[in-house]
């Protein structure tokens, strides 16, 4: 299991598990996941758990699926816990953070930066991250020049529109930019 489980989680997969291909099956959806919250480019994914492009191609599709059904049950698991043994069932705001997680595939470190500017897509959140940016403060405190460098001057103009108090970096190009891409959008 790659290092990231250990036995006891190995054990927990084959529980249940009829043949030797539930088990594996088990094993890679919940490495995948794990790569997914860890923050790992999709590429990256889709390349490291597609065996054979042929026959077991993952791709973004698949991870979100595995993804969301994951949130659902987990959603479930907890209710029940919650239910049937309070004493033992996680805080909610840990299974909160945890889902949210799930949802975004960004590693914890990276979601004060959907807080408060939403509009970021997730490879431009680990592009940040990567970067040291980990919350909308420092988005809007960084440097202009290395924002245009990670984001575009196209795509920082359109976020410039949710960053609280103004839009510092506006010039004459950004409002062309942004209406263009307002016309563009009613068009």
């Amino acid at each position: 299991l790659d290092g990231r489980f250990g036995p006891q989680m190995a054990q927990l997969l084959q529980v249940g598990a009829d043949e030797q291909l539930d088990y594996i099956a088990r094993a890679k959806r919940a490495m995948l996941l794990a790569s997914w919250i860890d923050g790992t480019p999709i590429e990256q994914i889709e390349k490291q758990y597609s065996m054979n492009p042929m026959w077991s191609k993952v791709g973004p599709g698949n991870v979100r699926a595995i993804a969301d059904a994951t949130r659902m049950h987990l959603r479930a698991a907890f209710d029940i816990t919650f239910l049937a043994m309070p004493e033992r069932a996680p805080e909610e705001g840990t299974l909160d953070v945890l889902l949210r997680r799930i949802e975004t595939g960004l590693p914890e470190v990276a979601l004060p930066l959907l807080d408060e500017c939403d509009a970021l897509t997730r490879g431009e959140c680990l592009t940040l991250l990567k970067h040291g940016i980990s919350s909308a403060s420092s988005l809007w405190t960084a440097e202009e020049a290395t924002l245009v460098d990670l984001l575009g001057r196209g795509r920082l103009a359109i976020l410039n529109r949710s960053r609280p108090g103004g839009n510092a970096f506006a010039t004459p190009t950004d409002v062309r930019i942004i209406a263009n891409v307002g016309s563009e959008a009613t068009a």
